[in-house]
């Protein structure tokens, strides 16, 4: 039925576009005459090889008030490099009068040769008639709706532990692990070191590289419902070992070369004296 009802709206010509790769078939920014709307939608790129990638979510609200999964399935099944979602969604029985509709999208971008993180956040305004028809249509189903959630997620940092020192003879060899837990699943991770702009990662990382001195670090964590965690500040330090010093061997040239001399020089002396005595023999 998703398929065939995203068919049939493409044909019409009547969407809205977004960057985050999203297209609105319904609602649309426009008024309607019935209090029950379905949210009918497609994302271009949510995985690869005819599967939706696992780490895609995507959720709506509605006036910021409700929150809700909105489940994706592939709309294009088969061996593809970019695989094409869609959902078709029942939205709550909406009061008269203006409302807006707000999907949040978090996952990883499959255009990249290096996956980043997806965050997006896409909106439509709507406003439902006076008088608008209090009767659902065959194809609504209540939906399951839960107040949004307003608690962020809880990062407890595992390491570096507090003031721990690191050392290392080499520093381009040296390593240090940032190890943590998240209390709930999320849409985002990064870290800030030294106090520097956040860096977005997937998980555990190691830092390589650093240099020597004191060094802190925080990472963050934010939920599906864009909630955000902090854990604590950590400081830990970085240190050169010194290298032992090596004793050089003491050198025998200058004695073996003055004994050669001596020897020389008694060579020479024996040979006058030698001659001398050969003169005095011959003159007596």
């Amino acid at each position: 039925m998703a398929v065939f009802t995203l068919q049939a709206m493409a044909a019409d010509a009547t969407f809205i576009s977004f960057p985050s790769g999203v297209t609105f078939y319904s609602p649309l920014n426009a008024t309607y005459n019935s209090r029950y709307l379905i949210l009918n939608l497609t994302l271009q790129s949510a995985g690869s090889m005819g599967e939706i990638d696992p780490n895609i979510f995507m959720s709506y609200s509605i006036d910021e008030e409700n929150n809700a999964s909105v489940p994706l399935t592939v709309s294009n099944p088969g061996l593809h490099v970019v695989t094409n979602a869609a959902a078709f969604v029942s939205l709550p029985k909406l009061s008269e009068g203006s409302h807006c509709l707000t999907i949040y999208l978090y996952g990883h971008n499959q255009k990249s040769l290096n996956p980043k993180y997806l965050s997006y956040v896409d909106t439509v305004y709507f406003s439902i008639s006076a008088g608008a028809s209090d009767m659902p249509p065959p194809d609504w189903v209540a939906p399951e709706v839960t107040p949004k959630d307003s608690t962020p997620p809880k990062v407890t940092m595992l390491s570096p532990t507090r003031n721990e020192s690191f050392e290392a003879v080499n520093l381009t060899s040296l390593e240090v692990s940032l190890n943590f837990t998240v209390d709930e699943e999320g849409s985002r991770l990064s870290f800030s070191l030294d106090g520097q702009p956040n860096a977005t990662i997937a998980g555990n990382f190691t830092f390589r590289g650093l240099s020597a001195g004191l060094h802190n670090v925080t990472v963050y964590a934010w939920d599906y419902a864009d909630n955000v965690g902090a854990s604590e500040t950590v400081d830990f330090a970085i240190t050169v070992a010194q290298e032992p010093e090596t004793q050089s061997e003491p050198s025998l040239l200058l004695p073996v070369a003055a004994s050669a001399t001596s020897i020389s020089v008694a060579a020479v002396a024996g040979w006058v004296y030698v001659k001398r005595r050969a003169g005095v023999v011959k003159n007596s």
